[in-house]
């Protein structure tokens, strides 16, 4: 193949950490809550769009609030993880 005047390939490979591939999928989530946003601006949705621009930092302050209250357990009890998890599906 090198022949007919095409250069060889080189395949450059690269190992990503998982706090890379972390960093990467927040980044990849943001960028789409943004669009989301936008795009109900831009469609004169303005009150969704405040709520759906406030959903991200309001999850944010209860998971805080959650996990610094001593009323919270820290072990799930698998009890009240089935019912919810059969919900969802």
């Amino acid at each position: 193949m090198a022949g007919h005047g095409t250069a060889p390939v080189s395949v450059v490979m690269t190992t990503t950490t998982w706090w890379q591939a972390l960093l990467w999928t927040l980044l990849v989530l943001a960028a789409v809550w943004a669009a989301f946003v936008l795009i109900l601006v831009l469609l004169g949705r303005g009150a969704l769009a405040r709520a759906a621009a406030r959903l991200i930092p309001d999850l944010l302050v209860l998971f805080r609030r959650l996990l610094g209250d001593r009323r919270v357990p820290r072990r799930p009890d698998c009890r009240s993880c089935w019912p919810a998890a059969a919900a969802a599906a």
